[in-house]
């Protein structure tokens, strides 16, 4: 694509911003092709000095994204939480410590620690780290936040033709999937309050892109798709084995975690992501009831086998 040779950014309040869901619409331009990876959405969000935020704060406020063009959909997450643990995944894959703490603390990532695996004077250290830069007012911290949605669509970097209509819905959750009660605080009984929410979205124009994007002839879209499956697994057994994990198209890689089941439903006590061993010490991978190259993996030592993610390049070859 050549240099655009026009170029805004327009500036969308939210149709509605409600407990159960945020939404936008994203008007039509004749002219001008939107530029869909670099949508970034602000609010304000105000927490009780007795919480403590966690890490993936801002995508935390949101269980599931659905994408819409001209009132079709054509990008989803149907699992209840699909989003934030997606936007968590595609972080800690594409960016190193450094780059994630610094460049997405304004998403609210601000560590590698699991709050409540802490001593209690980390607790108190972190706390402070992660309230840093935040106004105190009333007892309450105040959250500057700027999110960039984490859709597979989304972030494909290939422009909306014009004259073309988006709506963007984030359904929200709980605020214990968000925050950790670090006292005798009242649980939580709704979703954070987004205040001064709005969307700042860019809109460019070249003669290349408008001949490219022409509305006459079909234009297609390849993207990487990232999806979340969970399984129940029963307490007590000493070998666990999950048949047709995943059907249809094989995967280019998987990304297999420990969680504790009452962590996908949120706790105000843990952060809602934490994947640990839980006294896993081997590891196979079947594609077609042959092991991939490099399985099955054994740990002797019982050193972390599944801390955080591991990744598999599913190559049998």
């Amino acid at each position: 694509m050549d240099r655009p040779d026009r170029k805004i950014i327009k500036k969308h309040y939210p149709r509605e911003n409600l407990d159960e869901r945020l939404s936008f619409t994203f008007e039509a331009d004749p002219n001008l092709c939107l530029v869909k990876n670099k949508i970034q959405i602000f609010f304000t969000i105000e927490v009780d000095e007795k919480y403590v935020p966690e890490n993936g704060f801002a995508a935390k406020q949101f269980s599931c994204i659905d994408v819409e063009l001209n009132s079709m959909l054509v990008s989803t997450t149907k699992t209840r939480g699909q989003y934030y643990m997606n936007d968590w995944l595609l972080k800690k894959i594409n960016f190193t410590r450094d780059n994630l703490y610094s460049m997405f603390r304004i998403e609210g990532y601000f560590d590698d620690y699991n709050y409540e695996d802490l001593a209690d004077d980390d607790k108190i250290k972190i706390a402070k780290t992660r309230r840093s830069g935040c106004l105190l007012k009333d007892k309450k911290y105040i959250y500057q936040l700027c999110m960039i949605p984490t859709d597979a669509f989304l972030l494909d970097n290939k422009p909306l033709p014009p004259n073309l209509e988006m709506k963007l819905t984030l359904n929200r959750q709980n605020k214990k999937f968000s925050c950790i009660n670090t006292g005798e605080a009242d649980l939580f009984p709704a979703p954070f309050v987004l205040k001064d929410c709005y969307a700042n979205v860019e809109y460019i124009s070249s003669s290349n892109l408008r001949q490219y994007l022409d509305p006459k002839r079909p234009i297609s879209y390849k993207y990487d798709e990232l999806k979340m499956i969970t399984r129940v697994l029963p307490r007590g057994e000493r070998r666990l084995r999950i048949e047709n994990l995943a059907g249809g198209n094989t995967p280019e890689y998987l990304f297999v975690g420990l969680i504790e089941t009452g962590l996908l439903g949120g706790d105000d006590k843990k952060e809602s992501i934490n994947f640990l061993q839980h006294g896993a010490i081997q590891f196979d991978l079947l594609l077609n009831g042959s092991s991939c190259n490099g399985y099955p993996m054994v740990s002797l030592n019982r050193v972390f086998l599944f801390y955080f993610f591991r990744q598999f390049n599913l190559n049998t070859r």
